[in-house]
């Protein structure tokens, strides 16, 4: 007498799949950049960060002027310095 075994097959947990991806990309960050990931829209945000000093209108210029047309720009003022930071979104 042979007796077979039902095998069901194995629900993967959302985190779980996306962890992996993730990760690498977290891997391949550069210096003064951030992951942001959007759970509901599962959109992963690259951002790009510069400190740039009040006076240096020509590195603003270099900046503003090489963002990719799909790239969000803010740019905040504090006291001697502007943050410039770039936002590009990946969906996984």
């Amino acid at each position: 007498m042979t007796t077979s075994t039902t095998v069901y097959p194995y629900e993967l947990d959302p985190a779980e799949v996306l962890a992996d991806p993730l990760a690498q990309i977290c891997a391949q960050l550069r210096p003064f950049q951030t992951l942001e990931y959007d759970p509901k829209t599962r959109v992963v945000s690259i951002v790009t960060e510069w400190l740039v000093p009040g006076g240096d209108t020509a590195k603003m210029t270099q900046l503003l002027a090489h963002r990719g047309d799909d790239e969000k720009l803010t740019v905040r003022r504090f006291a001697d310095n502007y943050k410039i930071s770039l936002a590009r979104r990946l969906r996984i």
